[in-house]
């Protein structure tokens, strides 16, 4: 600020930036003011592999104009290696429910006036294949140009104890932890010799029966204790589906509300080029209240949404697939069904995208041996033919597979 003095010029200028001289009042060892905010960076030290690593950035006071900050990540120290996590960042504040979002120029930031706190949000990479490494841990700085600085660290956890956190660092309830532990699968214990059978016994000469006239046959019927079996009350509850309000799966017997995976998902294989179609089966996941409301979310493995060339329609849990022609992929997809209770399942099937379906080596499938076999056999298997010739054909069909 500048003080002007009209009958002589004078000038004054007030500084708060701790550059001015003084103070020359009463108590002079106080020295010069400063207004500069200090700046505290504050990390999550249980981040989820494959989530977002959310930073809370706080200065200590306000600022009446804009201020340029530096972001850096990296410090001495770290044991997150560069690939554990994203080299680019997200900076943004929030004004009430509105998020704002904070350009990033040659890692800086220019903060608004008036805002004391923002965000800074860093993806971490997810392994694949799945590698179990530990607690690793790297550093955020935010420096003010020309005043303070702090920094922090977020910690990548991958052994399931990890948290999923929405964009204000706090915790989402409904997100997965990754656990890249490996999964004990028990040896199947080689099955039991077969007994020994006991040698046949030596069969008795045959004896003749004698003679017995057989009685007189009585047909009337003598009614003497009322049946004790129950009569059938209600459908078998494999015909019982859950509430039609939502995704429906199989109703199961079960003496308290259980929501969990009965059969599952089954691989599907689908041709590069063309648009195919295919249900989750009702019998994919199992409730046992036919009441029960259900929604379904599906999502790939490790947490992306499907492609833009997969469509699913979550009422009737229907997939369609329109892969680009010439593409090639393996997708493997998280299907997640939820109650009206906050109970969940989850089950994964693999989606092969190719050209061509696959096939066993050394195996052909029966249409494709009776196609072989008619170009061998000239008219043998035409449609129309005698039947006994048809079957005999297909016989040697079989027989040469």
């Amino acid at each position: 600020s500048t003080i002007s003095v009209a009958a002589g010029t004078a000038t004054g200028t007030i500084l708060d930036d701790g550059t001015g001289p003084g103070p020359f009042g009463p108590n002079p060892a106080v020295g010069p003011d400063d207004d500069r905010p200090n700046i505290t960076v504050t990390g999550r030290d249980n981040v989820s592999e494959g989530s977002n690593a959310v930073f809370t950035v706080d200065l200590s006071n306000a600022s009446a104009s804009a201020t340029e900050i530096t972001l850096s990540l990296g410090a001495p120290g770290d044991t997150a290696l560069a690939d554990d996590y994203s080299s680019t960042v997200t900076a943004y504040y929030y004004v009430g429910l509105v998020r704002n979002e904070l350009p990033i120029t040659a890692g800086k930031i220019s903060l608004p006036a008036g805002v004391t706190s923002f965000f800074v949000s860093v993806a971490t990479t997810n392994d694949t294949p799945k590698v179990l490494e530990g607690a690793e841990h790297f550093t955020l700085t935010a420096a003010i140009t020309s005043g303070a600085s702090g920094s922090d660290t977020a910690t990548i956890v991958d052994d399931g104890s990890g948290k999923v956190y929405d964009d204000h660092g706090v915790i989402d309830p409904a997100g997965i932890p990754d656990d890249d532990r490996a999964e004990f699968v028990p040896l199947t214990p080689p099955p039991p010799a077969p007994p020994v059978a006991p040698p046949a016994p030596v069969a008795p000469a045959p004896t003749v029966a004698p003679y017995v006239p057989a009685p007189a046959f009585e047909s009337s019927l003598l009614l003497t204790k009322p049946s004790t079996l129950p009569l059938p009350d209600r459908p078998a509850i494999g015909d019982i589906l859950t509430s039609p309000q939502g995704y429906r799966v199989n109703v199961i017997e079960a003496p308290q509300s259980i929501l969990r995976v009965y059969h599952g998902v089954t691989d599907q294989f689908v041709e590069a080029g063309r648009t195919t179609s295919f249900n989750l089966p009702s019998d994919a996941f199992a409730h046992t209240r036919p009441e029960a409301v259900l929604s379904v979310e599906v999502k790939l493995a490790d947490g992306r949404p499907l492609p833009s060339w997969v469509v699913f329609n979550p009422q009737s849990g229907s997939f369609a697939v329109n892969a680009p022609r010439g593409h090639t992929e393996r997708l493997v997809i998280r299907v997640t069904v939820r109650d009206n209770q906050g109970q969940e399942a989850s089950a994964m099937f693999k989606l092969d995208v190719g050209n061509g379906k696959p096939q066993l080596p050394g195996r052909i499938s029966l249409s494709d041996q009776l196609r072989v076999a008619s170009q061998r056999s000239g008219p043998l298997l035409h449609l129309g033919r005698d039947p006994a010739t048809e079957r005999a054909a297909v016989a040697a069909v079989r027989g040469r597979a």
